[in-house]
């Protein structure tokens, strides 16, 4: 009898045990796999592998890499290599059509990989200073790219989706007068 009563004690404990370690588990998923704001790495840690040759790179932590290649408008193909943690891929590293496996641009998708306070979905407001309107990269209307007054090798693309093609800002004009609420759309590290 004494001894069923200790079994049935251990058991119960055990439970509660589990419980609890279970709920922490699932704390800590939460923490790192689903929060906006958790911070994985910085961008300045990323421009070691500019130039470095994609089958090269085995591993770069926490990131599941996972490698992929995609094919141009005009039938040349480069290689991608995309850094993963869950199904988020933060950053994809990619060649070009003349290197198709050699890095020449690295993307920051997540606000997880940051420059000080410059990350992606971050307000033009808060880092206007560290914006060069001067000198904005030529590119297609709609698509918006301004780089950084101190390290030119960055690039910011601007979110443009609300904004009308009527704008001038659409075309890249006007662009020293962007709203302060317009956002960080990726980040590009450029060779």
């Amino acid at each position: 009898m004494q001894q069923s009563k200790m079994t049935i004690f251990l058991i119960k404990r055990m439970n509660k045990s589990i419980t609890v370690i279970l709920i922490l588990l699932l704390c800590n998923y939460n923490m790192i796999c689903c929060s906006k704001s958790f911070y994985v790495a910085d961008i300045r840690n990323f421009k070691k592998y500019i130039g470095q040759n994609i089958d090269s790179i085995h591993k770069i932590a926490p990131f599941f890499l996972v490698r992929t290649t995609v094919e141009g408008d005009e039938g040349g193909s480069w290689g991608i290599l995309k850094c993963k943690i869950g199904k988020e891929t933060l950053v994809t590293m990619e060649g070009n059509w003349m290197y198709p496996k050699r890095i020449s641009r690295i993307v920051f998708l997540s606000p997880k990989i940051k420059l000080d306070n410059i990350y992606v979905g971050q307000i033009i407001g808060n880092i206007r200073n560290k914006i060069d309107f001067e000198k904005p990269i030529d590119c297609p209307d709609g698509v918006l790219l301004l780089p950084l007054k101190e390290d030119k090798d960055i690039t910011l693309q601007i979110d443009l989706t609300n904004i009308s093609t009527d704008n001038p800002i659409w075309y890249g004009a006007n662009i020293d007068r962007l709203p302060d609420s317009m956002k960080i759309e990726t980040i590009i590290l450029t060779d």
